[in-house]
């Protein structure tokens, strides 16, 4: 019992002093009412309440609707902690220690308040420390801020992803202020590009054009100046020298009246681009070059037959006036220089026929090293650089022996006094980058031969042009120009891509890659030259020019074959042509109107199954030689032949050990 008596007049008592409390605060809800300020604070449209001790003394209709109260009344005698977001918690309790210990003014805060329903509102809060019968007491003030601080977010938000964006694209975005002319923003892309901090073109909005190639730089800050719209393509240069392409794209601001504000500019490097393009338009160039060269040669081919076999005829003649041999000796040499010259065309626009094998490119290269040698004078020095494995490639190998002779003569030419040729081989593999890089090969293997030189380099103009036929850089009467533009045309006809690095003043260097293949083959024994012999076989030869088919039909006759003539496919098979009991061999040109050699050859096998066939033509793009390579089985004699070169030909071709493996003595075509 004794306790149980303490414990009810411990609550006794502890009743007692809440009664008084609660006195107390009726009393100063009294005192504050009955300010003059209060009429004004009930209905002002602005939150307030009053507060003594952390508690709600007074508080207006606005603070209630803000809280979400049913009344002011229901607010009065809380704890100013009921309503305040509890990470605020610290910060009101320091305000107040500020304000009603110390004697200190706080600033405008912002701070969230909670609802009734518990919802959060952002306010910003204004105190205001007033005596009240010697006691401090704080009225204060809320605006409601939530919708301002949900723009703020959501603006803040947009910023850091534009900003996010900006910073992780390679391309530059700025804002330029056209009235204090200085740029607002400008994204980390600039640094990339233009290889120059963004502080410096904060520093000075000018300084970006510092960078602009002498060539372009006029019409840029013309087109700067305007302060308007436009859209521009032109070059810089970087601190380290290397030039670069950039598409701008620039767009006015302007205010209501009209007046310019800004100007958002978009800045993009196109090098790459830029580079492709240029990569197109050569290929697009050099194929129309090719095209023309190709056709021009076909024909010059038929010329070329007729000159030198009608020459090599009338040198035979044994009723020849020994003073006019001399004159006919004159004529072949030319036509043979002609032949050659026509020889090249062919092989740069990837018309002449390869016969390709594979082969060591490194052997290849000790093969013709002494032939290397005797081309270049004594004061150049000829290195090689060849590894302990083979390097094999499917090629023509005398191609490739053309290939190197073409590009050392081009070296030797390039050096001025001593100088050093080098030649190397190897292995390399190309990523999809790589290979990008180096041409239009694809990723993959390869077997790389380059040729460099310590010559006197190449000027970027230059470099643009040396793989056009009789494009050269040197003296009249020094060169045809078609050395480089052999070796363009045998490489791509190879399946191969050729890199050429210069400059001026240091060297250059040529890389050939041609697709790498396997083991090497075994070698075949090169059989002799059949002997030129007559007899009685019957051949048809057909040939659209007339007078290529005249001298081929003179030089059998002459060694005598019984010959029949056609001027094209369909004229062959027609039946006014009296056709003999069987044909022995059809000699017949690849492509003509009307009706090609291959369609031809395979109609008269119909009637004639022993028939063999001689091909003629200065180049083919049909199905019988698949991208300028002979298929195993088909003969074929290249224009210009000579007569002897034409009897030779039928020889072989009519011989026995022509015979196909199951002695049908046909072509594999047939």
């Amino acid at each position: 019992m004794h306790l149980n008596d303490n414990s009810e007049l411990d609550t006794s008592g502890e009743l007692t002093r809440l009664r008084e409390r609660v006195a107390i605060l009726e009393r100063e809800i009294v005192a504050v009412r009955s300010q003059p300020l209060w009429e004004s604070l009930e209905h002002s449209p602005i939150p307030v309440w009053t507060t003594r001790d952390e508690h709600i003394v007074f508080a207006n209709r606005a603070a209630s609707n803000l809280i979400g109260a049913d009344s002011p009344g229901a607010l009065v005698g809380r704890s100013v902690f009921d309503f305040v977001a509890p990470e605020y918690h610290e910060l009101v309790r320091w305000r107040s220690r500020q304000e009603l210990e110390l004697g200190r003014e706080t600033p405008v805060v912002e701070e969230q308040m909670m609802t009734v329903d518990g919802r959060r509102v952002d306010v910003q809060v204004t105190t205001f420390r007033f005596l009240y019968e010697g006691r401090h007491a704080r009225h204060v003030s809320f605006i409601d801020i939530t919708e301002r601080k949900r723009s703020e977010r959501r603006l803040l938000e947009m910023s850091e992803r534009f900003r996010e964006l900006a910073d992780n694209v390679r391309e530059v975005f700025s804002i330029f202020d056209c009235k204090r002319r200085r740029i607002l923003y400008v994204s980390p892309g600039y640094e990339l590009i233009w290889q120059r901090s963004c502080e410096s073109l904060h520093q000075q909005p000018d300084s970006w054009m510092d960078a602009l190639h002498p060539d372009d730089e006029a019409r840029v800050r013309k087109s700067v100046e305007s302060l308007g719209m436009f859209t521009d393509e032109y070059r810089i240069l970087r601190p380290s020298g290397e030039t670069r392409w950039i598409r701008a794209r620039t767009f006015p601001i302007r205010g209501a009246d009209g007046e310019l504000l800004r100007t958002v500019g978009f800045w993009e490097d196109i090098t790459e681009w830029k580079r492709l393009e240029q990569q197109l338009v050569q290929s697009q160039k050099m194929d129309a070059v090719g095209r023309l060269a190709g056709g021009i040669a076909h024909d010059f081919n038929n010329l070329l037959t007729v000159i030198n076999g009608y020459a090599t005829m009338l040198g035979e003649h044994p009723d020849l006036p020994p003073a006019m041999k001399g004159d006919l000796h004159s004529i072949r040499r030319a036509g043979d220089r002609a032949a050659s010259l026509t020889a090249q065309l062919l092989a740069f626009s990837r018309k002449q026929l390869l016969q390709p094998k594979i082969i060591d490119l490194s052997g290849t290269v000790l093969e013709v090293e002494p032939i290397l040698r005797r081309l270049i004078r004594e004061d150049v020095e000829l290195k090689t650089v060849l590894p302990a494995h083979p390097v094999c490639v499917k090629a023509d190998p005398t191609q490739i022996e053309q290939v190197l002779l073409n590009l050392v003569i081009n070296a030797r030419d390039a050096i001025q006094g001593t100088g050093t040729i080098t030649i190397e081989t190897g292995k390399v593999e190309f990523d999809a980058e790589s290979a990008r890089l180096h041409g239009d090969c694809g990723p993959g293997h390869y077997a790389m031969i380059a040729v460099s030189d310590t010559g006197r380099g190449m000027s970027t103009h230059t470099q643009d042009r040396i793989f056009e036929p009789f494009f050269t850089t040197k003296g009249l009467g020094k060169g045809t120009g078609l050395g480089l533009a052999t070796v363009y045309g045998i490489v791509k006809q190879s399946g191969g891509t050729i890199w050429v690095y210069s400059e001026e003043g240091i060297g250059s260097v040529f890389k050939v890659y041609l697709p790498l293949t396997g083991n090497l083959e075994r070698v075949e024994q090169v059989s002799q030259p059949a002997a030129v012999s007559g007899g009685n076989a019957t051949i048809l030869i057909v040939e659209d020019e007339e007078q290529v088919r005249n001298i081929a039909s003179a030089v059998l006759k002459a060694r005598g074959y019984v010959v029949l003539e056609a001027s094209n496919g369909e004229e062959a098979l027609a039946p006014a042509i009296p056709h003999p009991p069987r044909i022995d061999l059809l000699v017949t040109d690849v492509i003509m109107p009307k009706m090609g050699g291959p369609e031809l050859a395979l109609r008269l096998a119909a009637g004639n199954p022993d028939m063999r066939v001689l091909f003629i033509s200065g180049y083919t793009e049909n199905a019988v030689i698949h991208t300028g390579m002979l298929e195993p089985g088909l003969h074929h004699l290249a224009k210009p032949f000579t007569p002897d070169a034409l009897a030779r030909k039928v020889s072989e071709v009519l011989a026995p050990h022509t015979m196909k493996a199951d002695g049908s003595g046909r072509s594999s075509l047939l």
